[in-house]
């Protein structure tokens, strides 16, 4: 532990940990045992992967939902000289494979994704080549099928874990049920006497509010004069994308300056919009739960909810993102009868009936294979015609790949890979069956559609496409894919009789 000790202070700056990093980093450093954190919003998690990640050998991965959370952290290391790097979709192909060439060198410390890459099949194969000595897992809690923020792509964490040999999990949470807790330590296969930390969610600072007001026109009435006397930032957050725009409207309309943020604005409204905030001293932000994740701005001085949120474990970490300096700080939730309706849609909106649940199923169970074994399905169209919502379908795919094992998700793939030789030499000396194959199609033209190369040889799609990612990665070629296949499944052999 004094290497974890000297990397706190000499990296990050801090004499001393708060509460139980220091336990959770003994159990990482010194026992080598898995472990959950919970810590509220703001309780100082990200220390306890990050410093065991710099007194590690080999690379921290670390699994987070959001893009602009990974930038930010990823951001804050680089600027205290640890090598750190996040791989998304916002890179261009040379960022990218500058990123990917580190991470095999091993100059890489810290990774950073989204759950949804464990289902590409060329960063699969590259986590095969280098040694995962930490795997952390933010938002850990979405992994549960008990908590109200599950995501079916966190569901494959676990395997990832297991069939590439990952040395040890951590997974963080800001807040999480008992019954989640429980998940995720089954999951992980985690001690729920010894390797579970948490810290007391209760902060004296919080004054917390209830008022009750059924219209919108009463509530932005009793919350005009906290925004006109506000001391900092604030947060006002409602049910519906189409609340935000009509809250805002009132509130300018009242000589109020604010910004709205939800999920239907585009990529560059959001930024712009959390850019505003984070540089403001008094800015007020209209937003849905879509705001706020990764917001790491300690001087928020009240989080005001005009509608009931939908769930407890959601209403606590947005709560949490209030007086984070320890300065006092206000959380205000209406009460009102019009909001329950919406809620109960909540609720019961992501059903489906059994007819619908057995048409989908005989689609998937009956829609003939590709010659490489792949079965490519829409689920945007699935959903219109199943009247089942694009999350559920996620859900059950989802079951039918862990629990049945009936499918195995890949990748979203490019089929076409525009290929120039950088090593003719290297490539020629790649005499393998499959090698041959993919040099054959280059000397034809100088394009490879991987599915028709798969169709002619009976060679597996999967396996042309590493062939040609691991000589692109090894420097023998460039590439440029395009004609991006839908999500595609391994059919696991017939599903319903």
């Amino acid at each position: 532990m004094d290497n974890a000790h000297k990397v706190l202070e000499e990296i990050f700056g801090f004499k001393s940990f708060r509460l139980s990093q220091e336990a959770v980093i003994h159990r990482l450093l010194v026992e080598n045992e898995n472990a959950v954190v919970v810590f509220p919003t703001g309780g100082g998690k990200s220390l306890t992967f990050q410093v065991p990640a710099l007194c590690l050998d080999g690379l921290t991965l670390v699994i987070s939902p959001l893009i602009a959370l990974m930038k930010d952290q990823v951001d804050s290391l680089v600027r205290r000289g640890i090598k750190a790097a996040h791989l998304d979709s916002t890179l261009n192909m040379e960022r990218a494979r500058e990123v990917k060439e580190q991470v095999l060198d091993g100059s890489i410390k810290l990774l950073y994704v989204a759950p949804e890459r464990l289902n590409n099949e060329g960063f699969i194969d590259m986590m095969r080549r280098v040694r995962i000595c930490l795997l952390a897992i933010d938002e850990s809690h979405c992994i549960s099928m008990w908590g109200a923020s599950f995501r079916p792509e966190y569901l494959k964490i676990a395997r990832f874990a297991k069939e590439l040999d990952v040395e040890r999990v951590l997974c963080l949470t800001a807040t999480a049920t008992p019954a989640v807790i429980g998940d995720i330590c089954d999951k992980f296969y985690i001690s729920k006497t010894k390797g579970v930390f948490r810290t007391p969610v209760y902060r004296p600072n919080l004054a917390f509010k209830v008022a009750v007001a059924e219209t919108l026109d009463d509530k932005i009435k009793y919350i005009l004069p906290l925004l006109q006397t506000r001391t900092g930032p604030s947060i006002i957050y409602v049910t519906l994308q189409k609340h935000t725009e009509e809250v805002a409207a009132q509130l300018r309309g009242h000589g109020l300056d604010c910004m709205i943020y939800h999920a239907g604005l585009s990529s560059e409204e959001r930024e712009k919009a959390q850019v505003m905030f984070m540089e403001s001293d008094k800015g007020i932000v209209v937003a849905t739960i879509a705001f706020g994740m990764g917001i790491d701005k300690a001087n928020i001085r009240q989080v005001i909810h005009l509608h009931m949120p939908k769930a407890l474990e959601g209403y606590s970490q947005e709560v949490g993102r209030a007086g984070r300096d320890g300065q006092p700080s206000t959380c205000l939730m209406f009460i009102a009868k019009a909001d329950l309706p919406i809620l109960e849609g909540f609720g019961r909106g992501d059903t489906c009936s059994r007819s619908d649940l057995e048409l989908w199923l005989r689609e998937v169970a009956t829609k003939e294979p590709a010659s490489d074994k792949t079965v490519d399905f829409n689920h945007y169209q699935q959903s219109k015609v199943y009247d089942i919502r694009t999350n559920v379908l996620g859900l059950l795919y989802a079951q039918l790949e862990l629990d049945y094992n009936h499918i195995r998700a890949v990748t979203p793939y490019y089929s076409v890979y525009t290929i120039e030789e950088k090593n003719s030499s290297r490539v020629s000396a790649d005499t393998t069956k499959i090698g041959n194959a993919v040099r054959r199609a280059l000397r034809a033209k100088k394009t490879v559609d991987v599915v028709e190369l798969a169709a002619a040889t009976g060679i597996d799609r999967a396996d042309l496409t590493r062939k040609i990612l691991s000589w692109e990665m090894d420097g023998y070629i460039s590439t440029k894919p395009s004609q991006v296949r839908a999500v595609s499944y391994f059919s696991r052999g017939c599903i319903i009789s």
